[in-house]
């Protein structure tokens, strides 16, 4: 779910939240990590905050994640494409083809994850 909000610096700005979207990877460092699949612009978006969280129940881990950008209205915006991302804690787990990971409606085993592509 995507919520657009409308900050209070003149009509100029707004805040962008993305919960539980995009796909997950594991990252160079062996992390698993969220891509909120949302491009930002470094002339106009910032990085407000990304978290992640990841709890295992009877061989589930649950995984949630939320990132907030503060995004220009209007203007010239250079086109580059930024990666919102947010690295998961994970608890100990022994057996990566026994966890079912859940995040944003899908499930997949721990194991078939892709890695990032960045």
């Amino acid at each position: 779910m995507i919520l657009l909000i409308l900050a209070c610096l003149g009509g100029r700005t707004e805040i962008i939240t993305i919960e539980d979207e995009g796909s997950l990877c594991w990252n160079s460092g062996g992390n698993l990590e969220i891509d909120f699949d949302q491009c930002r612009s470094s002339s106009c978006d910032s990085l407000l905050s990304s978290e992640c969280s990841a709890e295992l129940f009877d061989g589930v881990l649950e995984v949630s994640g939320t990132a907030s950008i503060e995004s220009q209205i209007g203007g010239t915006c250079t086109a580059d494409c930024g990666v919102t991302t947010a690295i998961c804690e994970l608890p100990s787990i022994d057996d990566p083809d026994a966890v079912v990971v859940s995040y944003g409606g899908v499930d997949t085993v721990l194991s078939e994850i892709p890695d990032c592509w960045w």
